[in-house]
């Protein structure tokens, strides 16, 4: 008896403690994308990618973005509250823009550390959906 109530006991902690740790690593996405935009364009005239970031918030502390996919991924840190960024490439990739992903990794004073996902998009296009990480 005493043996299925420690057992008991054990497993309710265990799945408290996965309740807890779930409910703080999401994020709130509808007050993010309110506060904070970004968007990654491509520019077939020039063959450069415009990546703008806008935090309205201007609680931005820093902004590291990547460009993955490329031969050498591209990297650069800000400590901006709203940049644009041009990137020259040489060709759109072969396999679309999913295997380009541009990825924001924010220190922002309301929301601690958080990282957005965003595919690339031609101007004719919609822009692609924001996925939203706490990191």
């Amino acid at each position: 008896m005493i043996k299925k109530l420690v057992i008991s006991t054990c497993l309710s902690v265990i799945a408290i403690i996965i309740v807890l740790a779930i409910s703080n690593s999401s994020v709130d996405e509808s007050i993010i994308s309110q506060t904070i935009s970004v968007d990654a364009l491509y520019k077939p005239e020039n063959n450069i990618i415009e990546i703008t970031y806008i935090d309205v918030s201007e609680k931005t502390d820093s902004v590291i973005i990547e460009i993955l996919g490329m031969d050498e991924t591209f990297h650069k840190e800000f400590s901006q509250q709203s940049f644009v960024e041009t990137v020259q490439i040489i060709s759109p990739p072969k396999y679309g823009w999913a295997t380009m992903p541009v990825t924001f990794s924010i220190i922002h004073n309301q929301f601690g550390e958080i990282g957005l996902k965003i595919e690339i998009h031609e101007q004719d296009e919609p822009k692609s959906r924001i996925i939203y990480m706490k990191t």
